[in-house]
């Protein structure tokens, strides 16, 4: 039986075998299928709303995953550049959240100096070999970086304020999961349905005459359609 399949349907299967005369075990075996098929269209809805809720969260995600791209590109240029690089790309995040990206990009040209403590030293002018080498990689790899990364990042950070990474996680697990809901019904029910079928043609006449005519209508429509005669010549 799939783990998928809803504890109560289980149940009621389980119970439908344990029950002791054929009536029994016929009724036991028509209110687990009517339960199964009200389940199934239950499960059917909320795959759907489960799924549309998931696309519509798909354009937002894949941006966001896009961008996370560049932003972790530019925190590897900012440690070549920076004693402190989280607290060099904190300081640009700031600015991007609060003023438009041309003028972020204009303030992050002035120099490293604005983002914090950069590698090496400099004293009256003299630079270590270190602080050259940072300089330089500001210079030539930290600034295009940010200019791949500062035309969106307002929008990726405003994303990732309300934690879309995680809706979509959470979204892409609830729609599996009553995806496969939906598969375990569609699957079992099948064969509940033939099981119900033997317990039709198990009935003796008198026990057929003790059913309401309900179940006696559920009962013909489970019988095989007998042979016409031109078909048995």
């Amino acid at each position: 039986m799939s783990d998928h399949l809803p504890v109560t349907l289980s149940n009621l299967h389980e119970d439908a075998k344990k029950s002791g005369d054929r009536i029994t075990t016929f009724r036991s075996y028509v209110k687990l299928l009517n339960a199964a098929y009200k389940a199934l269209e239950k499960a059917r809805d909320e795959a759907r709303l489960a799924d549309r809720h998931l696309n519509g969260l798909k354009v937002d995600y894949a941006f966001f995953i896009r961008h996370k791209g560049r932003v972790e590109a530019t925190f590897r240029a900012l440690r070549d550049s920076y004693r402190n690089p989280a607290k060099a790309l904190r300081m640009i995040d700031e600015l991007a959240a609060n003023y438009p990206a041309q003028y972020v990009y204009e303030v992050c040209q002035l120099g490293s100096y604005r983002f914090g403590g950069a590698l090496g030293w400099s004293f009256v002018g003299v630079r270590s070999t270190t602080r050259i080498e940072a300089d330089r990689n500001y210079v030539d790899i930290v600034i295009p970086t940010l200019a791949q990364m500062l035309p969106d990042h307002a929008g990726y950070l405003a994303l990732r304020s309300k934690d879309v990474e995680g809706d979509y996680e959470a979204a892409l697990s609830d729609a599996t999961h009553k995806r496969a809901v939906q598969a375990a019904i569609e699957t079992t029910v099948p064969g509940w349905s033939e099981e119900l079928t033997s317990c039709s043609l198990a009935l003796t006449t008198s026990e057929i005459d003790q059913l309401t005519s309900n179940e006696r209508e559920v009962r013909r429509r489970l019988m095989p359609i007998p042979k016409s005669v031109s078909e048995e010549t």
